[in-house]
């Protein structure tokens, strides 16, 4: 894998992503789907991937739980990138409250 430094702390981030919006969504309707979609999040992680892109509406608002499970069984450190939309967030509270459900979520 390719790594690149970010910020001044010198984190290393693989250059390749990991896009969790396009999950079959086959997959996203029983807890044997989800399953499979963590999976490849996992053989991600273990290929060296540590970058991952999720949002809460991505994968029919699945991504962060298939994150969440992904993240359950690897003790690798990993970075995720999350999103709020000033629409449904207008303020600093309510991008805090996302933050704080998105957290809560793939931790779960």
């Amino acid at each position: 894998m390719i790594y690149t430094k970010l910020g001044d702390d010198g984190t290393d981030i693989s250059k390749l992503g990991f896009g969790c919006s396009r999950f079959s969504s086959y997959d996203l309707d029983d807890i044997e789907g989800l399953e499979r979609c963590a999976q490849l999040v996992v053989s991600a992680i273990e290929s060296g991937i540590n970058f991952f892109d999720v949002a809460p509406a991505y994968a029919h608002g699945k991504a962060e739980k298939i994150m969440g499970m992904a993240l359950q069984q690897c003790r690798e450190t990993v970075h995720v990138n999350t999103k709020s939309i000033s629409y449904d967030d207008p303020s600093a509270d309510d991008v805090r409250r996302r933050l704080e459900r998105s957290l809560k979520t793939m931790r779960s």
